[in-house]
């Protein structure tokens, strides 16, 4: 069997993609799968690293104001499908997943207009433009939150509250211990990252926070975006304990086994995976996201009692030090917290869209 996966290469869409890519493999071992990124290669080093191929479309993003750019916007849509139309030709899939972003649009309709049968996967509480543009053409739509199975024009029969597919989960991987810790290690241990590009508001935030405990009273793991790792790691000379700093976690399962306290932006698949591993968080969403998803998303787990939300353009130092504090020297309100992520985890998702997937195929 042949499944395309249509995605944009940023983490947040990339990652699901993968894991399901991983999970199919798994299951038969003459699956073939191939990835298509848009021309900017965003993700193919990622792609590189699982051994996985991927080819390019040339396709623009939807121009959200009326710019220069905006009239050129319909000549490459029509490049962009005609390229998605070659594509399926020379590969010839089974079946096709759209994880998200602007690059699936063309490459989902080509499916649509070729009858190749096409699984949406929508990882956030709001979905994005392309979802909401092809989800009446789809055959079936997997979503995460309780709010996002309401898309317009939708049958609703078509729309399954599934969940992310995260690795760590169901069949296979490095999963979350059976039995739940009811308080933090000693020390506790704090995560740190502004999602797989990194953030610079939280890293600026975070290195202050730190700086602020003598001695350090964590032990601290820090993904910090290739653009900032230089600085953040040599903001920490002379700090003991030193954090780890890295631009980029390869194998966050093996990570978050230990973590106690996330510091993070609320994207969907960061969320997903700290809920599977019971860990609360302080989330500090990203304010530019497409229709405010990740506000959305932080708020629909600070709602459910997993996560304290900051907003970025009140957030400095001190109050995220005090939300710190209240959450790991108060051993009831992590408890409470980490019970509440557990609530939101669906481990089950990858398997279930795994077999989605190979049904349409067959």
């Amino acid at each position: 069997m042949r499944v395309l996966f249509a995605c944009a290469g940023t983490g947040g869409h990339l990652l699901p993609a993968i894991v399901l890519a991983r999970g199919l493999r798994e299951r038969e071992k003459d699956m073939e799968v191939l990835f298509c990124l848009s021309d900017d290669r965003r993700g193919a080093n990622i792609l590189d690293r699982e051994g996985f191929p991927w080819e390019t479309i040339s396709v623009r993003p939807f121009p959200r104001s009326v710019t220069l750019e905006s009239v050129a916007f319909p000549l490459s849509l029509l490049r962009g499908l005609r390229h998605g139309m070659a594509l399926l030709r020379r590969f010839g899939p089974q079946v096709v997943v759209g994880t998200g972003g602007y690059v699936s649009g063309p490459v989902l309709f080509a499916a649509w207009m070729t009858g190749i049968p096409f699984i949406i996967q929508e990882q956030n509480d709001s979905p994005g433009l392309a979802n909401r543009v092809l989800a009446p053409l789809a055959d079936e739509i997997h979503v995460a939150f309780p709010d996002a199975v309401h898309f317009p024009g939708v049958k609703r029969r078509k729309v399954f509250l599934t969940g992310n597919p995260v690795a760590g989960g169901t069949n296979g991987g490095s999963s979350p211990p059976s039995v739940r810790r009811d308080r933090p290690g000693e020390p506790p241990v704090l995560l740190v990252m502004g999602g797989s590009q990194g953030a610079h508001p939280i890293n600026r935030i975070a290195v202050r926070l730190l700086h602020s405990f003598d001695p350090l009273r964590f032990r601290v793991f820090f993904q910090t975006g290739e653009r900032d790792y230089a600085w953040v790691l040599s903001s920490f000379e002379g700090l003991t304990p030193k954090p780890h700093v890295r631009p980029f976690f390869d194998d966050m399962p093996s990570i978050y086994r230990d973590v106690d306290l996330a510091i993070c932006r609320a994207g969907a698949m960061t969320l997903s995976e700290i809920a599977l591993w019971g860990i609360p968080s302080i989330l500090i969403p990203y304010p530019h996201a497409a229709g405010g998803h990740q506000e959305r998303n932080a708020r629909h787990y600070e709602r459910a009692g997993a996560a304290i939300v900051i907003r970025e353009e009140g957030a400095d130092w001190r109050l995220l030090k005090d939300r710190v504090e209240s959450v790991l020297d108060k051993k009831g309100i992590w408890n409470e917290m980490s019970r509440a992520a557990l609530s939101l985890r669906r481990p089950e998702a990858k398997d279930i869209l795994v077999d989605r997937i190979l049904a349409l195929g067959r």
